[in-house]
């Protein structure tokens, strides 16, 4: 049972770049905890991620198998060159023989993948390469292979589809005026699903992937402008 611990524990963080970011701010704002669980990430604002989180501490030796923090702890909560200058020794010490392996002036993408594929895991090497560059980048190493990570990323990225223009209107300029000079009227219930159809083919709802606050923001209004149109109303301006 020891040996399946050992290895849990060994294993290098897979976590995301926004789990480490809030962590790193949160520990440079409040004293030294005596002891972590995901009960205490929960309370720091931390909501998702805690146990990989907690494992994740326990590989860089912040934390020992108690979770209690060891005396590396302290570096980081530092801030600014100092707390940089801190994490980078933290990780050349973690990822040692990565480090000599692939000297990150050299190292490539593959490298790394390839690195933490046949030491670890195949099924999970991609995302502790990401989290190794993360980690990298906070501590201000830098390296083609991170660049070459991101290149990559963006070309396998999806698309996003436009939002459904909004059609023109062409009128006296008076709400509800149409071309003929009758009053807009709400569209038939077989053109306002059509309408729904159009915009829910052309703007599909997030899965898989989290939306930033202005696709979201771009998407519902393009979904109320839709519904305005559905039920025959003219957009406000707003000054």
């Amino acid at each position: 049972m020891a040996d399946v611990q050992d290895t849990r524990i060994n294993n290098p963080p897979y976590i995301s770049s926004n789990v480490w970011h809030q962590f790193f701010e949160k520990m440079q704002r409040v004293n030294r905890p005596s002891q972590l669980s995901v009960e205490l990430l929960g309370e720091y604002g931390i909501t998702t991620g805690q146990s990989e989180l907690l494992s994740a501490l326990r590989f860089l030796k912040l934390i020992d198998g108690e979770s209690k923090p060891t005396e590396k702890f302290s570096s980081i909560q530092l801030k600014g060159e100092a707390f940089k200058e801190q994490l980078r020794d933290i990780l050349r010490s973690a990822y040692r023989d990565l480090f000599e392996k692939h000297p990150l002036e050299h190292a490539s993408y593959d490298d790394l993948q390839n690195y933490f594929s046949i030491k670890y895991s195949q099924a999970s090497s991609k995302k502790m390469a990401k989290s190794f560059g993360v980690l990298c980048q906070f501590a201000d190493l830098q390296s083609p292979a991170f660049s070459s990570m991101r290149s990559i990323e963006n070309a396998t990225r999806a698309p996003r589809s436009a939002p459904l223009e909004k059609p023109v209107r062409q009128g006296t300029g008076k709400r509800g005026d149409d071309p003929s000079g009758n009053l807009h009227k709400p569209q038939s219930q077989t053109d306002q699903d059509e309408l729904v159809r159009e915009f829910i083919k052309t703007n599909p709802m997030p899965t898989g992937v989290q939306w930033n606050a202005e696709t979201l923001k771009a998407y519902f209004e393009g979904y109320r402008a839709t519904l305005r149109m559905l039920r025959g109303e003219e957009d406000d301006e707003i000054s």
